[in-house]
């Protein structure tokens, strides 16, 4: 099974327009049938990957055929590791398709060299992320009704005595609303130091203990780390940068750490050294799961036609914290993300199962004893997530709108 390629340049007018799948929901294209769209009437919700090659750099071989194994382990980990297998939302109508279906790679030639992208190849995220993402926009066209997943040849592949990953690396992922959003990964997880011959990835792989020279991984910072650990901090980070495209925040602070959003998917061999019939440690929360659940990529009854943010107040009662909200249509989420010295995470979620409620009373329990800060996350039946800061206790009303 190997992926179509399509090239794009900087220069618009040498873009080929892509071929199109139009009931190809967000995980038919994680299961080899990534659409794309053909023309502003026919924009399919999907994810689209890309191959961002610079100047300076070629493909690595058999590119297809790795990405294609990338995308079959995001589509069955997403699907194994939420934590509410039952939900309608997780249905096989949004999870399955044939597997004989390829999947499709833009590829965008970049005019700069890779160091120009990665800062000299230094651990600047930001800027590369922003660098890596201009250059795809201006050769496949805004980022509109998908999300894009960029594999970026921006990485240092000298060799190296001690190096952590390869330098100039980036991970990183923004959902930029529920129409789009873009995550950018270094392609070394491409590589065949990365891949065995038979270029796919299963158990075997997170159990192979061979090292890859002069390497460390971000898990253990040990040189000649074990292939699984480039496999967890990879193919792992992968799956984590795609629940960020789906409107999932970061979970610090757990021990042990077994949240995909968290450093979980440093964890993630674990998963593979039980039976078939154990579940394994690591995964999306439940909260992550419910959240999750109101992406448009993700499940097929949310509008696409809603484009209005929720607005929503929190107010102090005593300890307790009353959030009211407030929707065009319906609010069909509500958390709260509480920041401690440890870590953050959503310590407090409800959904929304009636027409419509005005808000409710978050009791102190619930919100965490140690609990710094918080920041109100309210999602609604269209998709579009609010997020804003609760005031501190000391005020007495803050809104967001």
């Amino acid at each position: 099974m190997f992926a179509r390629h399509r090239h794009a340049s900087e220069n618009p007018a040498s873009q080929v327009s892509p071929t199109i799948n139009p009931d190809g929901p967000f995980f038919a294209a994680l299961y080899m049938a990534s659409a794309f769209h053909a023309s502003a009437e026919e924009q399919p919700y999907a994810l689209r990957f890309v191959y961002f090659i610079p100047s300076d750099r070629a493909p690595v071989e058999d590119y297809e055929a790795k990405i294609d194994a990338v995308a079959k382990f995001i589509r069955d980990q997403v699907k194994n590791l939420h934590r509410q297998p039952d939900r309608e939302e997780f249905g096989i109508s949004t999870f399955m398709s044939p597997d004989s279906t390829e999947v499709q790679v833009s590829i965008v030639n970049a005019p700069g060299h890779a160091s120009f992208y990665s800062n000299d190849f230094e651990f600047r995220s930001v800027e590369h992320f922003r660098r890596v993402v201009a250059t795809t926009d201006r050769a496949l066209g805004p980022c509109n009704e998908e999300l894009r997943f960029v594999f970026a040849e921006t990485f240092d592949t000298a060799e190296y005595q001690h190096s952590l990953l390869w330098p100039g690396h980036v991970a990183m992922a923004a959902r930029t609303d529920a129409r789009s959003g873009t995550a950018v990964f270094s392609a070394w997880v491409l590589s065949d130091e990365v891949f065995g011959p038979d270029l796919q990835i299963g158990a075997d792989d997170f159990r192979d203990v061979s090292p890859i020279i002069g390497r460390s991984t971000l898990g253990c910072r040990q040189v000649n780390a074990p292939r699984f650990e480039f496999l967890e901090d990879g193919i792992g980070g992968c799956v984590h940068e795609v629940g960020h495209l789906l409107g999932l925040p970061h979970r610090f602070g757990d021990v042990p750490d077994d949240n995909m959003m968290g450093q979980g998917f440093r964890r993630l061999a674990e998963n593979f050294r039980l039976g078939r019939d154990q579940p394994g440690p690591v995964g999306f929360s439940e909260a992550s799961s419910c959240l999750m659940a109101t992406s448009r990529f993700f499940n097929r009854d949310i509008s696409r036609t809603d484009d209005v943010l929720p607005s929503v107040s929190t107010e102090w009662r005593g300890q307790d914290l009353f959030v009211s909200f407030n929707d065009n249509h319906r609010v069909v989420f509500v958390g709260i993300l509480g920041f401690t010295r440890q870590g953050q995470a959503l310590t407090f979620w409800r959904e929304i199962h009636h027409e419509q409620e005005p808000g409710f009373l978050m009791p102190a329990e619930a919100l965490g004893k140690n609990t710094a800060s918080m920041h109100v996350i309210v999602a609604d039946s269209g998709g579009n997530h609010r997020r804003a800061k609760v005031a501190s206790r000391s005020q007495t009303l803050s809104e967001f709108r």
